[in-house]
């Protein structure tokens, strides 16, 4: 997904410049390349498959603390809640209880550590964007519950819609000082004016472009990031409380060879990288930085020239 959206961000913006009204020229986004479907499809893909092992994990921890299989109506009510308040978690645990499922019932050690992963109850919090970025640019960034992140992601995707990606862009101008201009990443639209100067100015413009998912809010993050963050939660800790009471950092690793070696499966896991996708991503991604910046300035096309083209 990291590497697509790299490819797509090079040649996202088709900018040109054209004569204003007032005898100025301006700088105009002229189109916008579409983002790759596969990018939010492998998105969604993802927070299933993590929502999913959650669940999973649950189970393995149902059936172990029973001593065997579940009955199969009852097996089919085995799911992680997750719970805006105490309330609704009690009602969650009377009703498995009364079902005859008393390993996630009121008083049960399996309950109590579900408990424990609620957003009420956790204080764990994933930042829109990182601490370096957000002392860099000044923004505040926005803290949200990771498992009310992944609840999110998961019901917009199954009940809703496929999660869409948009792209955002920053723009960086040479005559002003990175401290005095606007920060972040904003939305990027065709017909959009990115500066307007004299005819007799020169400024190099820098735009970054990238593809972005948006949060319950409204928050727009960069999708890689976003999912390394929530797989580390749920590995780190979800997971591991589920199944020995306590987190384990570092106790999946996030690079596990699925194909035919012949491996049992925890000798997978013992031979599993630590190099999560993220830090791919960043490592693909340095040479294209390294790239840019590097280049010499190149003029925009006038519009008549992409008009004739």
């Amino acid at each position: 997904m990291g590497e697509l959206a790299l490819a797509w961000s090079r040649d996202a913006l088709k900018i040109v410049e054209r004569p204003a009204a007032d005898g100025e020229v301006e700088l105009v986004v002229l189109g916008i390349r579409q983002i790759p479907p596969l990018v939010p499809l492998l998105f969604s893909e993802a927070i299933h498959h993590l929502r999913s092992s959650i669940e999973n994990a649950l189970f393995f921890a149902v059936e172990r603390s029973r001593g065997g299989a579940l009955p199969e109506e009852q097996a089919r009510r085995v799911s992680f809640p997750i719970a805006d308040d105490a309330k609704s978690f009690r009602r969650w645990q009377t009703e498995n209880g009364r079902k005859g499922i008393p390993e996630l019932g009121l008083g049960s050690v399996l309950a109590a550590r579900i408990e424990g992963l609620q957003p009420y109850q956790d204080s764990a919090r994933i930042g829109s964007i990182s601490r370096r970025f957000a002392v860099l640019t000044g923004l505040e960034p926005d803290n949200a519950a990771p498992m009310t992140l992944l609840q999110h992601y998961s019901n917009t995707d199954k009940h809703r819609t496929v999660l869409t990606a948009a792209a955002r862009t920053s723009i960086q101008r040479s005559d002003l000082a990175f401290s005095t201009s606007e920060k972040g990443m904003k939305p990027i639209e065709r017909g959009q004016v990115l500066v307007k100067i004299s005819q007799q100015e020169r400024l190099i413009v820098d735009t970054v472009t990238a593809a972005m998912v948006a949060r319950p809010q409204g928050t727009w993050v960069a999708p890689v990031r976003e999912l390394d963050l929530l797989r580390r939660h749920v590995a780190d800790i979800v997971i591991p409380t589920l199944l020995l009471g306590v987190p384990l950092a570092k106790g999946l690793p996030p690079d596990i060879d699925l194909t035919d070696t012949g491996q049992a499966d925890r000798e997978r896991i013992e031979a599993g990288g630590w190099t999560s996708a993220a830090e791919r991503a960043v490592e693909a991604g340095l040479p294209a930085f390294l790239d840019a910046i590097s280049s010499d300035p190149t003029s925009a096309p006038t519009q008549d020239d992409e008009v004739a083209d």
